[in-house]
């Protein structure tokens, strides 16, 4: 009898082991698959936010181009941008440029002729460089792969270069910006948490324009020969993959993201030995409970309810970085991925339930015009004040407003054409109520909006996209009506007075 319950519960003690022992193995099995999954999905958010920081970046260098533009089109001959006055404007647009090292204007045979660091002529041609004969061949705006600059301290920098012509498309200058390669890269650990992501910016032939972290190290190097430029980008313009390094030979959970309008491609890699660290730690654990029966399924409930905990915490950055990647950087407010993600949303439900829905575009007027005059410092605060008071006109939680791009912002409205007036005619008095002085503007002495609305309870849309081209020909109509004021869609109730 006490060898037939021994060997009962020695069979019982063998299959609880067996039991244990395979639940753990599909256990580790699966927290692997998961653990990478999740890791994919980190870089792959990682690469929006950067997407969306190196938009804004190439735009306010963009904005500052045509600001230098601007001042060589007037200058009359090339030396007298070294005036003293004309000198310290060009100055100032580097200096109030985040990541602006130096503005070089380069005369057509190459040799700079004025220059943001020193108002003192420094005799240098430059006709080598890619920026300088890329953007005179091809009359477009170039972003160059990071290089030694020709200036003391010899920073990396990576240029973005513009050609400047007469009206009768004679060849003036060509403008340069110069700018840190940490201002597209240098705050991507905030985002990389325990995994410390590389991050890599490449022009589409491969050449490298910035690296986090190791940047001096891999100066001047392509990484043409790569997966991503061989295999990867003919067949899909982002994605994920497990990659190996053709610059350092390190192996990580890649993913990567074109921006064929910039002539870029983004690339985020977690080491597999940082991205796994968890696991192995987690692995080691349940191999270790092994050991007891009863230990083991204790063991194993502790190690299962901490990977929740660790999943849940993946889990929440996820949806931060994700937030991030849906929040306009100036305004603070929802950008336009955020809104064409609402506007599907909203579309669907309005398709199934009959609801009615709103949308409103509108456009700060004459804003190039206040950008000229008071600078773009100020435009960006006139922004950030113009998206506050947009917003703080909403009705309900359900509304949302968003940047649609430039100075232009957009609202999607739970509410009729009525409703979707008031609140527009809401909107135009709060902007209004800044302000903001804008001496420049033909519409006001201080700073107004226009606004376009289209409702689906008034006319009968068949995708949201005829809603969204309705709304924008009633901006334009408000526009040519004389600005700052509300303008329903053609077919629509007519607009409030402004």
């Amino acid at each position: 009898m006490r060898r037939a319950r021994k060997f009962r519960l020695g069979l019982l003690a063998l299959f609880i082991t067996f039991v244990a022992v395979g639940a753990t193995a599909v256990e580790v099995f699966l927290d692997y698959q998961d653990t990478e999954e999740r890791r994919y999905e980190t870089a792959a958010d990682i690469t929006r936010v950067v997407e969306r920081h190196t938009r804004d970046t190439v735009t306010y260098v963009d904005e500052t181009l045509d600001a230098v533009s601007t001042v060589v089109e007037g200058a009359g001959p090339l030396a007298n941008l070294r005036e003293p006055n004309r000198w310290k404007l060009l100055s100032s647009y580097c200096r109030t440029l985040i990541g602006c090292r130096e503005i070089w204007i380069v005369d057509p045979g190459g040799n700079v002729v004025a220059q943001t660091r020193t108002m003192s002529l420094v005799k240098t041609n430059v006709s080598d460089r890619d920026y300088f004969r890329q953007a005179k061949d091809t009359h477009k705006r170039y972003i160059d792969k990071a290089i030694v600059a020709r200036i003391p301290g010899s920073p990396i920098l990576f240029t973005i270069s513009k050609a400047v012509y007469d009206q009768k498309g004679n060849l003036l200058a060509i403008v340069a910006v110069g700018m840190d390669t940490s201002q597209l890269t240098s705050f991507y650990s905030l985002f990389g948490f325990s995994v410390a992501p590389t991050v890599g910016i490449y022009r589409n032939d491969g050449s490298l324009v910035a690296r986090n972290p190791g940047m001096a190290k891999y100066v001047g190097k392509s990484n043409a020969r790569s997966s991503i430029f061989t295999k990867l980008l003919p067949h899909a313009p982002s994605g994920t993959y497990d990659s190996t390094s053709q610059m350092d030979g390190k192996r990580r959970l890649a993913a990567y993201r074109a921006l064929p309008d910039l002539d870029l491609v983004i690339f985020v890699g977690i080491e597999r030995q940082a991205a796994f660290a968890y696991w192995k730690t987690r692995s080691m654990r349940l191999a270790t409970i092994i050991a007891g029966m009863l230990a083991l399924i204790w063991a194993t409930l502790f190690i299962a309810y901490r990977a929740l905990i660790e999943k849940s915490i993946l889990r929440k950055q996820n949806v931060q970085l994700d937030d991030l990647a849906s929040r306009d950087a100036l305004t603070g407010i929802g950008n336009r991925r955020m809104f064409e993600r609402m506007l599907k949303h909203d579309w669907s439900k309005h398709c199934r339930s009959g609801a009615p829905l709103s949308l409103v575009l509108i456009d700060v007027d004459y804003f190039k015009l206040f950008n000229d005059r008071y600078g773009h410092q100020a435009g960006d605060a006139c922004l950030r004040e113009v998206a506050q008071a947009i917003e703080d006109s909403l009705n309900r939680q359900s509304d949302v407003v968003a940047r649609y791009g430039g100075e232009e912002f957009v609202a999607l409205l739970d509410c009729g054409h009525d409703g979707a007036l008031l609140v527009a005619e809401k909107m135009r008095r709060q902007v209004e109520a800044l302000g903001i002085p804008h001496a420049s503007s033909n519409a006001s002495s201080i700073v107004t909006a226009s606004f376009g609305v289209a409702s689906t309870d008034a006319v009968n849309f068949s995708s949201a996209d005829e809603l969204l081209a309705a709304a924008d020909s009633a901006l334009y109509a408000a526009k040519d009506a004389g600005r700052n004021r509300v303008q329903a869609a053609e077919g629509q109730v007519p607009p409030l007075a402004s």
